[in-house]
């Protein structure tokens, strides 16, 4: 079970209440929850759930973005980019026979990764970024995973022109192919 009480206390709303309106909102398809992939490790995992909005646009109201120059240079703008990707993934995969499993994965040395996707054969972890360019050392929660998962590869989905292998086994696929 989920607890709320950081979201409780700093709301003044009963954890109850936040469950509630959290189940009410993904009900109406307004937000999406992504659970904490689970599997046994040598790390600490954070299990917490994580949630994004599913409509950008209703993101973009409500931080005053009325164009995309405005949206570009704003400070929350990789948020934005990132519930974007992950709802169009997320729409991608309603289709497929058997349904992954969809999860994140943080540790409590908040090492991250956005998106996890299981299948019966595999895992591939995902990480999302807004950016074109990406350095090295933004590759290397990527390849710890997959290193201690033995995954056949990862995927950095950006803002890139091109399909492109970064390393061994980490892809850059551009978001233009989502």
């Amino acid at each position: 079970s989920v607890k709320y009480s950081n979201f409780s206390a700093s709301l003044g709303i009963s954890e109850p209440t936040i469950k509630k309106y959290l189940e009410i909102a993904e009900a109406t398809f307004i937000w999406s929850r992504l659970k904490a992939f689970d599997r046994s490790s040598k790390k600490r995992l954070i299990k917490m759930p994580k949630g994004y909005l599913r409509d950008t646009i209703l993101i973009n109201y409500n931080l005053r973005l009325h164009d995309i120059d405005q949206m570009l240079t704003q400070s929350k703008f990789g948020l934005i980019w990132e519930s974007f990707i992950l709802e169009q993934i997320n729409k991608n995969l309603q289709n497929s026979l058997p349904k992954p499993t969809v999860s994140y994965y943080r540790t409590q040395n908040q090492a991250e990764i956005d998106l996890i996707i299981e299948s019966s054969k595999s895992i591939i972890p995902i990480e999302i970024k807004s950016n074109s360019i990406l350095k090295k050392e933004q590759l290397k929660n990527l390849n710890n995973f997959i290193e201690e998962y033995n995954c056949p590869y990862g995927i950095i989905i950006n803002n890139g022109t091109e399909v492109r292998l970064l390393s061994h086994n980490i892809y850059q696929v551009p978001s233009i192919f989502l």
